[in-house]
């Protein structure tokens, strides 16, 4: 069993944009053994320091069908997808974030350059407004207990296996 890492992104002033932050200081607020818990803007190198071929890396961000494919169209606010990080890469989601590189970017780079990632887990929101100054819609709060139930759910299974 290796480290688990949860890594919110989001912008916290830019509505339903901030799930991925929220849900992941709900999680970090719960205090779970064994789980590091951080929160970015935008992607980085440091999402990637000290992990180890065992470790597990989720990312908690938000989508929007009318601009990520992975996200199917039409989706209703609040729609949780469970994905991977090939998942992402081949659904084209790298062009669309409002983080400037998006995480397929980041996923793509740390292949290539070798960096360890151990394996990757991606909880994409459906989002319906990321305006700015807004915040989380009602229907993408009432996602964040499914979310973090699955999430925790996940962890429990990487803490007795394979993911």
């Amino acid at each position: 069993m290796g480290v688990v890492r949860i890594i919110g992104l989001g912008n916290e002033w830019a509505g339903d944009d901030a799930i991925g932050l929220v849900a992941a200081e709900r999680l970090r607020e719960r205090n779970l053994p064994g789980v590091e818990v951080a929160t970015h803007e935008v992607p980085d190198w440091e999402m990637f320091e000290n992990l180890q071929p065992q470790d597990l890396l989720i990312f908690i961000d938000a989508c929007q069908s009318a601009c990520q494919s992975a996200c199917r169209i039409g989706s209703e606010p609040g729609t949780i997808l469970e994905l991977h990080a090939d998942d992402v890469a081949e659904h084209g989601v790298r062009h669309c974030s409002s983080h400037g590189l998006g995480l397929a970017h980041w996923l793509s780079m740390a292949e290539v350059l070798g960096a360890k990632t151990g394996h990757v887990l991606i909880y994409a929101v459906e989002i319906s407004d990321a305006s700015m100054g807004g915040g989380l819609s009602d229907a993408v709060e009432r996602a964040i207990p499914e979310l973090l139930a699955k999430i925790e759910s996940r962890i429990t299974g990487h803490a007795s296996g394979p993911v």
